[in-house]
């Protein structure tokens, strides 16, 4: 439904950490945020991402 990226520092290379969770889950959409760390640890990108929840199907099983 909705996707915001803010790209805060450039990835110059080497690795990258990850970090995502699910803020709400509801009846209709599932809400979630995702970071990116640099090498150093500092965050490079932030996302929030709201998705469409399909009837009949759940995020935990």
């Amino acid at each position: 439904m909705e996707l915001s990226i803010n790209y805060l520092e450039p990835v110059p290379g080497g690795r990258i950490k990850a970090d995502a969770r699910v803020l709400r889950t509801g009846r209709n959409f599932i809400v979630t945020e995702c970071e990116i760390f640099n090498e150093d640890g500092s965050l490079a990108a932030k996302a929030l991402l709201t998705f469409g929840a399909t009837a009949g199907h759940s995020l935990y099983k």
